[in-house]
């Protein structure tokens, strides 16, 4: 497969495992693209980094390496660079368990923590990540693991049905999202019993729980879990197909378009043209949280964009005229940085950015 970018990123070519992209052949009539000993000598780049900054030898990935993951060709060396040490850095992360098999863990080298240091903030990448890797085991487990009593998949925001929808996807095996949507089912129950405020209709969120940090916009009805919520219902309306509980699709399909509906009319700011944070209502549960933080407004915008405001991209098709929001990615005093996009669009007063260059 070949995919053009655009002159910045050159002709680019992804092969993926045989087991997911040629599961139909044999090694005879295999076509061979791209030959993983082409790419070894990033590793051995990386291995030496390594040994530079820690002064000690890292454990050969390679042999993982080639037996896992797609590999990837661009005229680009940089991206051809970071797309090799990516796999390189997440490989370390992954561990094998007694209790949950594999495990993908936020930190390295925490023997000292419950299964080495699982946490929910980045399960969904994990996911979406792993499906591509030639052992399905290692999705497969993990995705396991966040409907387990260990999981606590609600930590933090976290889109758990869409993250194993997105697996079977890839791999094209049903069985693992038919096997988990009674758990699949229960977690998103329980969101709505943790944080759901029916007066307004949408999902309540305090910003660290979305793995931000402290935002500008803060706390309230955020685009983060109430996108990912959307997601969910409509991957569970797909998984219930798949395993042929039409009533059970139909009302999270119903719930998906019902959310979407809210999420478009009253996180889309007109004045802003962005998806922005609301400030929560009066009789909120967020307001009965140590951790919330009352800005003293009530169903107000927070006037301020920030990159969470693409994320109902990412799960659902928002309306076509809201596309004028990705202006503000190129526009210097929008997201435009030096080395990437700003957490916050840099006109904003509250920008840490904008702080230091007034105070500097």
């Amino acid at each position: 497969m070949q995919m053009k970018f655009g002159r910045s990123l050159g002709l680019c070519a992804l092969l993926l495992p045989a087991g997911l992209a040629a599961q139909a052949s044999t090694p005879k009539n295999t076509f061979v693209l791209l030959k993983p000993a082409d790419y070894h000598h990033y590793v051995d780049k990386f291995d030496a980094d390594e040994l530079a900054a820690t002064h000690q030898e890292a454990p050969n990935e390679w042999p993982w390496l080639e037996a896992n993951i797609p590999l990837f060709d661009c005229s680009n060396k940089q991206f051809e660079d970071m797309y090799y040490f990516r796999w390189f850095a997440w490989e370390k992360h992954v561990v094998h368990t007694s209790g949950h098999g594999y495990l993908i863990t936020e930190w390295l080298h925490r023997p000292d923590l419950p299964n080495g240091g699982v946490l929910p903030d980045a399960a969904q990448f994990h996911l979406r990540e792993a499906r591509w890797l030639r052992n399905p085991q290692i999705a497969e487990d993990y995705a396991r693991y966040w409907i387990s009593p260990d999981g606590r998949p609600r930590l933090y925001s976290f889109a758990l049905a869409t993250g194993v929808r997105d697996v079977t996807l890839a791999t094209g095996d049903t069985k693992l999202g038919v096997s988990v949507l009674p758990g699949l089912i229960a977690n998103y129950k329980a969101w709505v019993a943790m944080q759901f405020d029916p007066s307004v209709d949408l999902f309540w969120s305090i910003d660290t729980r979305d793995a931000m940090e402290k935002s500008i916009s803060g706390d309230g009805y955020r685009p983060t879990l109430n996108s990912y919520m959307v997601g969910d219902a409509r991957a569970i309306a797909d998984i219930a197909r798949a395993a042929g509980e039409q009533d059970v699709a139909k009302k999270y399909a119903a719930n998906a378009d019902a959310l979407e509906r809210t999420v478009e009319t009253k996180l889309w700011n007109p004045k802003d043209q962005f998806y922005e944070v609301v400030s929560p209502a009066t009789d909120s549960d967020i307001r009965k949280q140590k951790k919330f933080k009352d800005n003293g407004t009530v169903l107000k915008f927070a006037g301020v964009r920030e990159l969470i405001g693409y994320i109902p991209w990412g799960y659902y098709k928002p309306a076509p005229s809201h596309d004028v929001a990705w202006k503000q990615l190129f526009d210097p005093e929008g997201f435009a940085g030096t080395y990437g996009p700003t957490t916050a669009e840099r006109r904003s007063p509250g920008s840490l950015e904008r702080t230091l260059l007034v105070t500097s």
